[in-house]
């Protein structure tokens, strides 16, 4: 698809659920801008990649503390730089995927 087309099927209010929801089939990309491009990007929730990472990212972000809580380890002392520490690696991770655009 072109840069038009692309922008087109962006443009199209039925694209947009509830406005700010993007869902649109025939966009084959998982990232887009948001309505307000000055507002970052979104995802596109038809494209199955974005569930996919969705389900990653949660994966990501409680596996550490699934791990802390079959071990045993109940102490708040780990648990929370544990959590920071995932959330961190998330932000990293997307900051990085962003920047091989």
């Amino acid at each position: 698809m072109t840069q038009d087309q692309l922008d087109e099927l962006w443009d199209m209010p039925s694209s947009w659920k509830s406005g700010f929801i993007y869902c649109c089939k025939e966009d084959p990309r998982a990232i887009v801008p948001k309505r307000s491009k000055w507002a970052g990007w979104t995802i596109n929730f038809a494209h199955w990649y974005s569930w996919l990472a969705i389900l990653l990212l949660l994966v990501a972000l409680a596996a550490p503390v699934g791990i802390e809580i079959a071990f045993g380890v109940t102490n708040p002392a780990i648990t929370v730089p544990t959590v920071l520490a995932s959330i961190a690696a998330v932000c990293i991770a997307a900051h990085a995927a962003s920047r091989a655009r």
